[in-house]
């Protein structure tokens, strides 16, 4: 994921300029996250009601920065296309800030009813969370007395995600614009330790490490979390709990709100590896042609080198076929010339002979056969005759 660095004094005046909800949907980080980042490099916030005043005419007081010994520069993400609210309006997807939670099953959605039927006789394992049978439609790890809770206020959420123009599936899944997006309700779960004194020799032996016993208990809390494909690394928000502040049921909004910008940032995700493949098909392309032309010269000056080569060869033999005529020649007029000089040569067929020897050397004329062109195997050293221009 892209960021961006900011300073000090920008994010200040940035967090004094708008609501800092609008500034941590922009940049596609939580509330808790960018209240964090504030407390870490010691950048007062406004107030609880300071932007109620300013909207209805008042002059708040702004806390000024603090000076630092040190200015640090401040990572932030970069803003992403659909990460801040108004692009969700832009595309016609408007996140409720508050959504209606039923208060009971009558007019709940389908998969919900579904889920209802098939958790009310479920077990529960030994954190007394219930088991979903197989075909349970709705991810719920819940308790047996928040099953009720858990699941309106999962009817929540899926009536938001449709009366936004989106679907749901069981699973459950949401898409969103083309990305699915997956979501569950689960309860907390806590350890309990507790020491044991002496060792209770009644009963089956129970193996205690540290003279510890933990036991794990639901604690009544709920969350709703976020679920997709783990390739994209979103750096959003995904997780929404019970505080002491605020119930799940007054967060719902937000949780819906999250799972739009999940779907976005996925989406640009996906945008920008298509884009990144795009560009790596052509590259390879460009490579692939690339190695056929130099394949194709290199082959061409193969050719090309050959025949140079033959060419030269031709030439030797053309000339050497040049000079073994005239020998035969000047053996010619010497033999004429001196009628009573011996020789053990009948002239006449060695003249025909070597005659056919300088024919098989010249390329410009047609190679006689000779027993020097058979092949004899490997002890056979003798030359071919030439193949003829």
């Amino acid at each position: 994921m892209s960021t961006r660095t900011i300073s000090r004094q920008d994010l200040y005046e940035l967090v004094w300029s708008q609501p800092m909800v609008h500034i941590a949907r922009e940049y596609g980080l939580s509330d808790v996250g960018l209240t964090k980042i504030c407390r870490k490099y010691d950048i007062p916030r406004p107030p609880r009601g300071y932007w109620a005043k300013k909207h209805h005419g008042g002059c708040p007081d702004q806390i000024p920065l603090p000076d630092v010994e040190r200015e640090a520069q401040i990572l932030l993400p970069e803003k992403l296309p659909g990460d801040a609210e108004g692009s969700l309006e832009d595309q016609g997807i408007q996140a409720p800030l508050q959504v209606e939670v039923l208060s009971d099953f009558r007019k709940a959605h389908d998969l919900v009813r579904q889920a209802r039927d098939r958790l009310h006789g479920a077990e529960v394992d030994d954190n007394k969370i219930l088991v979903p049978p197989t075909g349970t439609v709705l991810r719920v790890s819940v308790s047996k007395p928040l099953l009720r809770r858990a699941l309106l206020i999962l009817d929540a959420v899926i009536r938001s995600v449709e009366g936004a123009g989106h679907t749901i599936a069981s699973g459950p899944w949401a898409t969103i614009d083309g990305i699915t997006i997956g979501f569950e309700i689960s309860e907390q779960v806590e350890t309990h330790r507790r020491s044991i004194e002496e060792c209770d020799l009644a009963g089956s032996y129970t193996f205690c490490h540290s003279r510890v016993e933990q036991t794990r208990a639901p604690t009544g809390r709920l969350a709703l979390r976020i679920i997709f494909n783990r390739h994209w690394r979103t750096g959003l928000q995904q997780v929404w709990r019970d505080t002491q502040k605020r119930q799940l049921e007054e967060r719902i909004g937000d949780f819906v709100a999250g799972m739009i910008r999940t779907a976005n940032r996925v989406r640009h995700q996906q945008e920008q590896e298509r884009v990144a493949a795009e560009r790596r098909w052509h590259e390879n392309r460009r490579q692939a042609e690339e190695a056929q032309r130099r394949a194709e010269k290199q082959r061409i000056h193969r050719i090309e080198q050959a025949r140079v080569e033959q060419l030269m060869r031709d030439a030797s033999d053309w000339d050497a076929a040049r000079r073994l005529r005239g020998y035969i020649n000047a053996v010619q007029t010497y033999c004429a010339g001196n009628p009573h000089v011996e020789t053990n040569l009948d002239l006449g067929d060695w003249v025909e002979w070597a005659t056919r020897q300088a024919d098989r050397l010249d390329p410009s004329r047609p190679s006689p056969p000779s027993i020097l062109d058979e092949d004899l195997g490997p002890e056979s050293r003798s030359r071919q005759g030439h193949t003829g221009w």
